[in-house]
C-alpha cells in the first residue's frame, strides 16, 4: 500500500525509517528519544 503525507497527500518521496533518534535542543537542555519508527518524507532528513 502507497503511503501518503498527511500534509500535502504527496506519495512520491515517502520513506519507512525504525529505530532511530531524534535530539531536541533547547535552553542549553537536550533530549533524545531513541527507537522512533515510521515513515516521513525523504526531504525532512
Amino acid at each position: 500500500m502507497a503511503r501518503r503525507c498527511l500534509n500535502c497527500e504527496i506519495r512520491k518521496g515517502m520513506t519507512r525509517f525504525e529505530d532511530e533518534s531524534f535530539a531536541i535542543d533547547h535552553a542549553g537542555e537536550t533530549a533524545r528519544i531513541d527507537g522512533l519508527s515510521g515513515v516521513a518524507l525523504r526531504s525532512l532528513w
